[in-house]
């Protein structure tokens, strides 16, 4: 597995926080992987390709 180097952070609603942990947990993956996943599915989405992005 890739090493994550980054933590963020940001506020979200307790009804969505419960929401995550309930799919993360059908899907067998930890809360973080079903929410690294979902935004990496996002950008690919809207057409931005994560692993391209260079740090400055």
């Amino acid at each position: 597995m890739e090493h994550h180097t980054k933590l963020l952070q940001f506020r979200a609603p307790e009804s969505l926080s419960e929401a995550i942990d309930a799919a993360a947990k059908r899907e067998l993956q930890t809360k973080s992987e079903y929410v690294r996943r979902s935004v990496i599915d996002r950008l690919r989405a809207d057409g931005v390709n994560p692993s391209s992005i260079v740090a400055a």
